[in-house]
């Protein structure tokens, strides 16, 4: 039987947004990426504050109104994010899913990525350990490793009240690894004794260079210079087959 995979991903409210039409392309490029997934039942959970307009037609994907009102500043921007998310995992309960994964809506999948659960069955958490930065527009990836510590789109997590308590209605864990960062979520994970499985080949593009992200700038440009020197053996050709696999438009 073929796993179950909902996939959450939060939306900016246009009235936050520098540029909502680019936001809109962003996720219907995001979506038809996710949507190439081989050999899963998949359903795509999208909550914004107001639904986007000439999207893709696709029964699989599910548009939920946000129930928080428009977001102020970086950080309530931040905040807005994670309440988006927890509604989606509440949402996707109907849906009764085996896995959830959180995905930037700009954030492109392989369509080979969820073919990990099925050929490395029984984990509670796939972690994204490898992945590739693209900057939109560039002829070229740059092979990323530690991949969780800096994108978020790199967990996919067993579906249930003792991963997600606070969310699915299991008040009593104290500690909420629903609500922990991705960038020190493995540990959390491991020291709670759940089986993480690393994805050591890169299976998610973080999309860089857009107007929308929060990235500080001066890590930014420290990555910049590190692939100055390191380019060689980092950056990879964005090929016909790349496309292919992550479903990205010429």
């Amino acid at each position: 039987m073929e796993p179950k995979i909902a996939v959450v991903i939060p939306l900016l409210a246009p009235e936050v947004a520098k540029d909502w039409k680019h936001v809109q392309f962003c996720l219907n490029r995001t979506l038809r990426s996710t949507l190439n997934s081989k050999s899963v039942d998949l359903r795509i959970f999208v909550v914004c504050q107001s639904e986007p307009e000439e999207m893709i037609s696709d029964r699989r994907v599910v548009f939920v109104r946000s129930e928080h009102s428009i977001p102020e500043g970086a950080v309530a921007m931040g905040f807005d994010k994670g309440l988006k998310t927890a509604q989606g995992v509440q949402v996707a309960a109907d849906f009764d899913p085996d896995y959830v994964m959180q995905i930037d809506a700009d954030d492109l999948i392989s369509k080979h990525l969820f073919g990990c659960i099925i050929d490395h069955p029984g984990y509670d958490a796939y972690c994204v350990n490898c992945g590739y930065e693209w900057i939109e527009g560039s002829k070229k990836l740059t092979r990323r490793y530690h991949f969780h510590r800096f994108c978020g789109t790199s967990f996919i997590l067993r579906y249930g009240e003792d991963l997600f308590p606070a969310w699915l209605g299991n008040k009593g864990n104290a500690k909420l690894i629903c609500e922990t960062s991705h960038t020190n979520r493995a540990e959390v994970l491991l020291a709670h004794q759940y089986k993480i499985y690393y994805i050591n080949e890169p299976k998610v593009i973080y999309v860089s260079g857009g107007q929308d992200q929060l990235m500080d700038r001066t890590k930014r440009l420290r990555r910049r210079i590190k692939d100055a020197v390191f380019g060689l053996w980092r950056n990879k050709k964005l090929t016909r087959e790349r496309r292919d696999e992550f479903f990205i438009d010429s």
